[in-house]
């Protein structure tokens, strides 16, 4: 995600940094065919494991031919080689604007920060403490368990078990149903795509967490009435579990990468980018670990959707109050709004976001940033000069 928000256009930004998380799940949906294909196949499991190595080694090929980011290439003082790799990855050979705002921001932050520094400024602390938020919550909202365990879920809600339900062998339905798990959450992560650059990241990811928390409580609803409705069960956790997928794959699937891209200036990126993608896969540890634990203690299945529910309840709560809107935003804008919001931090984002968009430009907040990112062609005519 750093590597591609420093190669992105800001216009289109948001889709190619939720593009990494839409080949992931692509791969999902292939691994879901190989596991149902190699389901027939003495030892097919064997198979399986090894077309690990064999996409691994196609990815492997593509780094070697893959550029460097050209703000490294810039830093290290291989401008040329910036000029050249930005005018392949624009397609045109007017890049001056782009080269301005890259030796803006590096002149303004010739040197990465330290964590203490980090922890210093309160606007690169406010969008890490953000960016790490929105990882887990990624996490403890149970995507990975839905995941990593969508057949069992299947065979926990009867799909199955005794008389099958389709041509299939019985034994195997809930292989081939994990794969519309797959492609339910590929669906919105392009719905996510399509819009994440109009309707605007804060939109895409609150009304995610909100309808994924309600899907949620619709899975467990399904569960709960198991041994009362069978069918009616069924039908629940189906429609509670493709729900789910779809609306997490259009904001809380890609969003969590895309900010994480975005939010944080240069000097910081790198050291914020790892602490925040720490922080997902800890908590991604944590909730895989936990999940068949759980649902044999009194929470049952049932409770354990509910509480990954209120767990994503909780966070377009704090969404809510905390996140604010960055399309359209150079980094250099969205470090200066991060800077200014903690100077204002009693002022929900919901609020600030409305009232500075009516603002003109000389009345709005004004706040001596710990760290700038703003380049030549941010700064008024005059100073340029």
């Amino acid at each position: 995600p750093v590597y591609l928000g420093e190669c992105a256009p800001v216009e289109i930004r948001g889709r190619v940094l939720g593009s990494f998380n839409a080949f992931v799940v692509f791969g999902q949906i292939l691994a879901a065919l190989l596991d149902g294909t190699f389901f027939y196949v003495r030892d097919g499991w064997r198979i399986m494991l090894a077309f690990g190595a064999v996409f691994s080694t196609l990815q492997l090929l593509g780094l070697i031919i893959l550029p460097e980011s050209p703000r490294w290439l810039y830093k290290q003082g291989r401008e040329r080689d910036a000029v050249k790799v930005l005018k392949k990855l624009r397609g045109s050979e007017n890049v001056r604007s782009d080269i301005r705002e890259i030796r803006g921001a590096l002149e303004d932050q010739a040197s990465q920060l330290s964590l203490f520094q980090i922890l210093r400024s309160p606007g690169i602390t406010r969008a890490l403490t953000l960016g790490m938020g929105i990882m887990a919550l990624q996490q403890f909202a149970g995507i990975n368990t839905v995941m990593y365990y969508s057949a069992t879920i299947f065979k926990f809600a009867g799909f199955g078990s005794g008389d099958s339900i389709c041509c299939c062998d019985k034994d195997v339905v809930p292989i081939w149903l994990a794969l519309s798990t797959s492609i339910a959450q590929f669906v919105g992560i392009l719905i996510g795509q399509k819009l994440s650059d109009s309707k605007g990241r804060r939109f895409l990811l609150l009304s995610s967490a909100l309808v994924a928390s309600v899907c949620l409580g619709l899975l467990g609803l399904g569960f709960m009435i198991q041994n009362e409705a069978k069918m009616l069960s069924r039908i629940l956790t189906l429609l509670g579990l493709m729900g789910y997928l779809i609306s997490f794959g259009w904001g809380l699937a890609t969003l969590p990468w895309t900010l994480n891209g975005e939010l944080y200036p240069m000097a910081a990126r790198s050291q914020c980018a790892s602490i925040a993608t720490m922080t997902n896969w800890i908590s991604n540890f944590v909730v895989s670990g936990t999940f068949l634990t759980l649902v044999h203690t009194p929470l049952q299945t049932q409770g354990t959707f509910w509480l990954l529910g209120v767990i994503a309840f909780s966070g377009f709560c704090w969404l809510f109050y905390r996140m604010p809107e960055t399309k359209g935003k150079t980094l250099a804008e969205i470090t200066s709004m991060f800077e200014a919001l903690a100077a204002g931090a009693a002022i929900d984002c919901a609020v600030q976001e409305n009232t500075y968009s009516r603002l003109p430009s000389d009345r709005a907040p004004s706040v001596e940033p710990f760290f700038t990112l703003n380049s030549d062609i941010d700064r008024p005519q005059s100073e340029t000069k």
